[in-house]
């Protein structure tokens, strides 16, 4: 069995309620992307509108593993699953970027 420890960091999150404001922030910015590409993918038939679209949800199922705090083992908990999720995500962003023209 491993010892978990807290950092000051863990501390100053759970005591002043930041990481919430991270995640409420973090969710407004995906939502944003998401209701601008799927504008884009409807009107412009957009390349990018379901790779962005699909990194959005990925992002959000990342968010939802960090905020339940699910865990695989002692030492591949919350932070690190939420890590490699996010992995997947900034993938799909990064293909849906590709199609991307400047004017």
């Amino acid at each position: 069995m491993g010892v978990t420890t807290r950092t000051d960091a863990d501390r100053f999150f759970e005591d002043t309620g930041f990481f919430g404001c991270a995640i409420y922030d973090y969710a407004f910015t995906n939502l944003g992307i998401l209701g601008i590409q799927c504008y884009a993918g409807i009107t412009r038939h957009a390349k990018s509108a379901t790779w962005m679209a699909g990194g959005v949800l990925v992002s959000f199922m990342a968010a939802a593993v960090q905020v339940n705090g699910v865990a695989l083992h002692d030492h591949f908990n919350h932070n690190d699953l939420d890590h490699v999720i996010q992995m997947g995500g900034m993938h799909l962003f990064y293909r849906g970027a590709l199609p991307l023209k400047d004017r």
